[in-house]
């Protein structure tokens, strides 16, 4: 492990994260996942801007 640390500049506690998580779920697991809360605005803005302006 130290070699690890070395070479990549972690720390070690962040190779023992990666090893219990790959251990858990496996390659899976080591894949970059969303983070923070999904929103819940909805999308909506894009659809006014994008539609044409009525004159009367």
């Amino acid at each position: 492990m130290a070699e690890v640390v070395a070479r990549f500049a972690v720390l070690t506690s962040q190779i023992s994260i990666w090893r219990s998580q790959f251990k858990r779920s496996g390659i899976a697991a080591l894949k970059p996942q969303p983070k923070g809360r999904p929103s819940k605005m909805k999308h909506t803005k894009s659809k006014l801007v994008n539609s044409p302006i009525r004159v009367s």
